[in-house]
Parts: C-alpha cells; structure tokens; sequence
C-alpha cells in the first residue's frame, strides 16, 4: 500500500514536471513574433497599418475629444505633437492628452481647438509591428 502511493506521487509530480516544461518550450523565442503591452500578447507580424474610423465629440470650453480606431495596436511612444498635427501645424502639448486602449488599437485625442473647423493630420505614428500608418488628413 505504501509503495503503490509513493509511485502514484512520483507519477503525479512527474506529469506535473512535464507540464511546465512543455508549457516553458511552448512560449515564443523570437521578439519579432510578439510582444508584451499591458499584460498582453500583441502580435507584431502585420503588412499594413490602417486607420478604420474616427470619431469626434466636442466637450464644453472649446474642448474635443477624438477617437481613432485602428486594425493594429499603436505603439504609444511613436505619438506625440509631431506626429498628431492640428491644421498641420505642431500639436500644442500643454493641455493635449493622448489615452489608449488596453489592447492599443483605439487612440483617443483630447486637446483645445478655438476653430469650428480644423483638420488634424496623422503622420509617423507607428504600430507595435513596426508599420508605420500612412498620411491621414481629417477634416472636422
């Protein structure tokens, strides 16, 4: 009886070990594959990088907030007043915040605008593959 548990216990902790062993040679080597963004898995093996819709909402005291919604996660280090123009001039950073979403691909503006039409203009920013989007000019 007492051999019959000790090999049941060797046999567990063996299947156990080979579990994570497994699970451990299972897990991506190579960077290019994917990457960590707030705890997730961003996959980083795309061609293209796409804006997919915008959306604006105008708050009170010459306020706007600004949704971008994208096909792939931004790499938030890539956006900043040069590469977010205001009527293709450089963003004032003094009161203009960028939020992302936890998995990156939605990007929302708030900023000052005094004019009731402007156009904002996204240039350079870049996506966690390493795509970079292509020249966007939006009319408000």
């Amino acid at each position: 009886m007492k051999n019959t548990k000790i090999k049941t216990l060797v046999l567990i902790f063996s299947i156990i070990s080979l579990g994570k062993c497994i699970s451990l040679c299972a897990e991506p080597s190579s960077p290019k594959q994917s990457m960590s963004y707030h705890g997730m898995r961003i996959a980083n093996d795309a061609s293209e990088f796409n804006l997919l819709s915008s959306k604006i909402e105008r708050l009170e005291n010459n306020r706007v907030q600004i949704d971008f919604l994208f096909d792939q996660g931004v790499d938030p280090r890539s956006v900043n007043g040069k590469s977010v123009k205001l009527n293709n001039k450089v963003l004032p950073m003094d009161d203009t915040k960028f939020l992302f979403s936890k998995d990156g691909k939605m990007m929302r503006l708030m900023m000052n605008v005094s004019e009731k039409n402007f156009s904002v203009t996204l240039e350079g920013i870049m996506s966690f593959s390493e795509v970079s989007l292509k020249r966007i000019e939006i009319q408000y």
